[in-house]
């Protein structure tokens, strides 16, 4: 028996023995949940939390608010749960997410950041989450653009850390070689499954953002759907996919105004669904509402 196949048999033991303690942790902690809370109660419900060695894909249209809900759920992760928390920034600049965070945490209008209109009380409270922020296990990155640079960062930042969250904002704008993704749809699928692989790999759960077509646009039903995607390899590698809509982006006169959809739209491991959160516009925030899930059970 060669070396590569006795690796393959003792892997193959010791997951059967992990099987086994995952099942006695749930039998005797029956209710509690053992993944990465997200922070939003009928989305953890869900989900089971962010799982070690999954690749979560969040999709939406522009504009609709996906990179503050990864935002958040970061902030989450690194500020209460105090976990070592990743993000791998393609679009905006260091500067522009950490601003970001700091209107989410501080529920402060994001605008002031840019314009300098804050109060003395206002910036009380700015100090106050630059210190809870500087202190967090939070890291962003804003200068790595190609596949090998996210892999060998992910792999050197989470050497020690064996828990915590990677998030990449966004899956278009990642290279491989000389080629950007979005030039070419097989590179798209070789970057997916690249992320799924490390995802594996770390035993970290990763957040991944995409875009959508904007064919959906022609519909008169804009809720998105899996066959939006591009590259259909996006929705074959990935373990969970999340659609973010909101209708009030459409008609502002709509009874769900300030009310986002968080679509689980495709759930390897339990049910699909939707959660309904509030969206807090102005300072770009996501919180939980006491009703209105929805549940699809396999």
């Amino acid at each position: 028996m060669t070396n590569s196949i006795q690796c393959d048999v003792l892997r193959t033991k010791e997951t059967l023995k992990f099987i086994l303690r995952d099942l006695d942790w749930k039998m005797n902690n029956k209710g509690k949940m053992n993944g990465l809370s997200t922070g939003y109660t009928e989305l953890d419900s869900i989900l089971g939390g962010l799982h070690g060695g999954k690749l979560y894909c969040l999709a939406a249209r522009p504009a609709m608010g996906k990179t503050a809900f990864a935002l958040n759920i970061s902030l989450h992760s690194a500020l209460k749960l105090k976990k070592e928390t990743l993000i791998f920034s393609l679009e905006e600049s260091t500067q522009m997410i950490l601003a970001r965070l700091l209107s989410i945490d501080t529920m402060i209008d994001s605008c002031a950041f840019k314009t300098g209109e804050l109060t003395d009380s206002d910036l009380e409270k700015v100090e106050h989450a630059v210190g809870t922020i500087s202190s967090a296990p939070l890291v962003v990155v804003d200068d790595s653009f190609n596949i090998d640079d996210i892999e060998e960062k992910s792999q050197e930042y989470f050497k020690y850390n064996k828990e915590g969250l990677i998030v990449i904002d966004y899956l278009q704008l990642i290279s491989e070689g000389n080629k950007i993704g979005s030039e070419n749809r097989k590179h798209i699928g070789c970057i997916v499954r690249r992320l799924s692989l490390l995802a594996k790999k770390l035993n970290i759960p990763i957040i991944v953002l995409s875009q959508i077509s904007h064919a959906m646009e022609n519909r008169k039903n804009k809720h998105p759907l899996l066959c939006d995607f591009r590259e259909l390899d996006v929705v074959k590698f990935s373990d969970v996919v999340l659609f973010i809509y909101r209708e009030d982006y459409y008609n502002p006169d709509s009874e769900k105004l300030g009310i986002a959809e968080i679509i689980v739209a495709k759930n390897n491991d339990g049910p699909c669904g939707l959660v309904e959160l509030a969206w807090i516009g102005k300072c770009q925030k996501y919180a939980n509402l006491v009703y209105r899930s929805r549940i699809e059970r396999k």
